[in-house]
């Protein structure tokens, strides 16, 4: 669920919007995470969601528990990429066994890798892997309920 504030042209996104950090915020630039946690992840519907949330045009976004953000639009395009880049890891571990959790949580790794390196985290990896650890455990306990409702 999400709330309008027409009157203060924000909106107040739940969980849909994923997670934002200050600790990883460069240059006062936030960066977004999903959330595909357990039996509620549905990408379909989350592209949707963030969809109809832009379409809003907000100035700003509240995120649960992780404060304002604003430049929504770019947020916007890289919620959508990182939900797609989420699926392809899980998709790629599908048929990985028993091994199939340790894969995907190590592929979400090697994203978040990728994506610290983009946005020019300032951490070290160290430390924004301590920020991130709880959030991507359950991002991949999340992706392999998913696969198991997908079949």
């Amino acid at each position: 669920m999400c709330l309008l504030d027409t009157r203060g042209g924000c909106l107040f996104t739940g969980d849909v919007f994923g997670l934002s950090f200050r600790e990883l915020d460069v240059d006062g630039r936030p960066s977004v995470v999903p959330t595909t946690t357990p039996t509620q992840f549905e990408p379909e519907v989350m592209h949707e969601s963030v969809d109809r949330i832009l379409s809003y045009r907000p100035d700003a976004l509240y995120l649960t528990h992780f404060a304002e953000v604003r430049d929504v639009a770019r947020l916007g395009a890289d919620l959508h990429r990182l939900i797609d880049a989420h699926i392809a890891v899980a998709e790629r571990e599908r048929d990985s066994g028993s091994e199939r959790g340790a894969r995907i949580l190590a592929g979400l790794w090697a994203l978040m890798d990728a994506e610290a390196a983009r946005q020019g985290w300032r951490l070290p990896p160290e430390q924004w892997r301590g920020v991130l650890e709880s959030d991507i455990e359950l991002n991949a306990q999340g992706l392999e309920y998913w696969l198991d409702q997908a079949g």
